[in-house]
Parts: structure tokens; C-alpha cells; sequence
């Protein structure tokens, strides 16, 4: 009788289990589904197509310009720099922090921008090598143009800085595109946006 029970027993609470993993289950499932759907919310419309109508370097071959023209016939000016993954951002942002606290030079010891960029690059293999940071060479290339960017020229609008064809250059705020005044496109938005107030 005892053997009776406990196989019922045994039984119902098998059932409960599986139900009540079936509960959880279903559970998971709404909870990704909502996760996808406010995901599928938040991403933005596909771009538009654009066209190139123009392209020509500026810090060849780091920086490029391109005019850009869309279906809806708005022209762009976008600046064309090496991808960043996250890991190299990272470790971009790792390298210039080693440089900030170890690095004590002025700007009178050298003869002119060229030395100062050498040095500096430089300057990154030794704390690349120093660290153990491990970079392809093509990788470190990218590395050092966007230190030096960032340390030695004018940081995210350099590349517009060095537009012969640029007049000039205005933000009006985060999140908005910076906007140039083109000799031939006249005044345009540009890929660039601050994100945040940074400077």
C-alpha cells in the first residue's frame, strides 16, 4: 500500500515539476520575446542608400573625405577614418591613460609638428612593448593615428581640419550633426556627432 502511495506520490510530483518548468518556460519565452520586440523598437530605420560623389584623402591613408548623396537627393559630408572594434578602444583608451601618467614633455622641445608626432609614436611601441599589449602591427598603425589625433591635432574634427575645402566648421549641440560649409557643397551635415559634451 505504501509502494501505492508513494509511486502516486512520486507521479504527482513529477507532474508539478514539469509543469511548473513548463510555467517558467513560458515565462522565458515572453520575457525574450518583449526583450525582442522593444530591441526591434529601438533600432533605427535602415539608412538610406547613399552614392558617392566625391572622395579624395586628407591623411592618406588614415583619413578620407567622401560627398555623399542620398535617394531623397541630400548631400553629406563624411569622414572616413579606420574602424575601431571595442576591444580597441579599449585598449586605445589604456594606452593614452599610460601615456598621460608617464609622459612629462613640452611642446618647445621639439622643432615642429612632424618631430612631435615620431616621438610620439615612438613613444607607443615602447609602452605597447613595455605593457605586453598584444597588436598586430596594422592594428598598432591604427592605434597610433588616433593617439596622435587625439593628443597632437584636433581629435574628432581633425580629418575636417585638414579639408582645404572646408570654410567652416559649427555644432550647434550633442546628438546634432556638426555641419560644414563646403566651397563647392556649400553648408552640409556631416557623420559626425558628440554624443556627449566632450571636448
Amino acid at each position: 500500500m505504501e509502494n501505492a502511495h508513494l509511486k502516486k506520490f512520486t507521479k504527482t510530483e513529477k507532474r508539478q515539476k514539469q509543469k511548473k518548468e513548463q510555467i517558467q518556460l513560458q515565462s522565458q519565452t515572453q520575457t525574450t520575446m518583449s526583450a525582442i520586440l522593444n530591441e526591434e523598437i529601438l533600432v533605427e530605420a535602415a539608412p538610406v542608400q547613399e552614392t558617392y560623389k566625391e572622395y579624395y584623402p586628407l591623411l592618406s591613408p588614415h583619413s578620407y573625405a567622401a560627398i555623399v548623396e542620398d535617394k531623397k537627393d541630400e548631400v553629406k559630408y563624411s569622414l572616413l577614418e579606420p574602424t575601431l572594434t571595442p576591444e580597441d578602444k579599449t585598449r586605445v583608451n589604456e594606452i593614452k591613460e599610460i601615456l598621460w601618467d608617464e609622459l612629462s614633455i613640452s611642446s618647445k622641445e621639439f622643432k615642429n609638428k612632424k618631430e612631435s608626432e615620431e616621438f610620439l609614436k615612438e613613444k607607443i611601441d615602447e609602452k605597447v612593448s613595455k605593457y605586453k599589449i598584444e597588436v598586430d602591427p596594422i592594428t598598432l598603425e591604427k592605434y597610433q593615428y588616433y593617439i596622435t589625433r587625439d593628443f597632437l591635432n584636433f581629435g574628432k574634427i581633425d580629418g575636417l581640419m585638414r579639408d582645404e575645402n572646408i570654410e567652416d566648421i559649427s555644432c550647434d549641440g550633442i546628438q546634432i550633426p556638426v555641419f560644414v560649409w563646403h566651397r563647392k557643397y556649400e553648408s552640409i551635415p556631416s557623420n559626425l556627432i558628440f554624443r556627449t559634451a566632450e571636448v
